[in-house]
């Protein structure tokens, strides 16, 4: 049977919800659900499928996927979840703490896999989502990010990199609830050593640039961009404006340094969006989600662009090289 990939979106005049093909109505749905936009996840989901097929589920053949984004409009979080729970999907996959939590407390018997980043002390027991980390007890389990201890490398690294910087830029996107937490933690992680930060702020790409001008304009001296699912879908194009305004840019993700950016690092989203597909497929076979424990990723990848590096006239310290997992020459 021919794949099928359902999407719905929150438009402007109410829900627009996805007809089920006839063909697809013995096969089992999972619904994914976010807060953010599909541009922001779609690179991410052949990864998903792929730890679908790991766990011996084919995404169009055993089950149909459907997608619902709240383009950044988390309080239609709710309606959309209801809208899975109430067609009685067999699974709810739901990427970001914010979709986790309204998964959570608005279904107790339908299975929720989530991937999410939970920022200074909370994690998935402190915010309810699970009763332990072992043993979730409950429905909901899935991949937790920790971001307080990312955001303390982040910082440590980028003051590494220019270790004469007086102010550092941060690239947030607002509309995405996780990456305002991380930016809590970065915000903390800075004060700590006191590292004086500058907020700048970008929902699309257009905005991305002129958060680079505002940047250059107050003297930012590097910049470190928050992991996005945004960002990461306009990589290059980051990349970009880096090299335009001559801005040293670590990007808190991967892939940036393989398009022209000067320093990708953070734990591999493909790899996790992949885990997450692996944790649902395992549900759909039988799993007892509050019997699988919640995973917690705890390793990042450093990779260094050194022909960026030399564009900028920037001397890559010794000691940061010798960490690097990859070295692009």
């Amino acid at each position: 049977m021919r794949r099928r990939d359902f999407f719905s979106f929150v438009a402007a005049g109410g829900l627009a919800w996805p007809l089920t093909a006839r063909a697809g109505e013995s096969l089992r749905l999972i619904g994914v659900v976010s807060a953010v936009s599909d541009i922001s996840y779609t690179p991410h989901m052949a990864a998903f499928r792929q730890g679908l097929r790991e766990s011996g589920v084919a995404d169009g053949n055993q089950v149909l996927t459907e997608y619902c984004w709240a383009a950044a409009q988390s309080d239609q979080l709710p309606a959309l979840v209801t809208g899975y729970v109430n067609r009685s999907v067999a699974v709810i996959v739901a990427f970001g703490g914010a979709a986790a939590s309204v998964a959570a407390r608005t279904t107790a018997a339908i299975p929720v896999v989530f991937l999410g980043a939970f920022s200074g002390d909370a994690d998935p027991v402190q915010s309810g989502l699970v009763a332990s980390l072992n043993r979730p007890g409950r429905n909901v389990t899935g991949i937790a990010q920790a971001s307080c201890g990312l955001a303390a490398s982040s910082v440590a690294l980028i003051r590494e990199l220019v270790p004469a910087g007086k102010t550092i830029g941060i690239l947030v996107n607002p509309d995405n609830p996780d990456a305002v937490g991380y930016l809590s933690d970065l915000q903390e992680a800075a004060r700590a050593v006191g590292q004086p930060l500058l907020i700048a702020r970008a929902t699309s790409g257009r905005e991305a640039e002129a958060a680079f001008a505002f940047l250059q304009r107050r003297s930012a001296d590097a910049l470190l961009v928050i992991d996005d699912p945004l960002f990461g879908a306009h990589r290059a194009q980051l990349a970009a404006f880096a090299a335009r305004y001559a801005l040293p840019t670590v990007y808190c993700g991967p892939g940036f340094a393989s398009v022209g950016g000067l320093i990708s690092y953070g734990p591999n989203q493909s790899d996790l969006h992949r885990l997450v597909g692996v944790y649902a497929g395992r549900v759909l076979n039988g799993a007892d989600p509050a019997k699988l424990p919640v995973l917690r990723p705890m390793t990042s990848e450093l990779v260094i662009n050194m022909k960026t590096a030399q564009t900028l006239g920037l001397a890559m310290p010794a000691a940061l090289l010798a960490r690097a997992d990859k070295v692009i020459e």
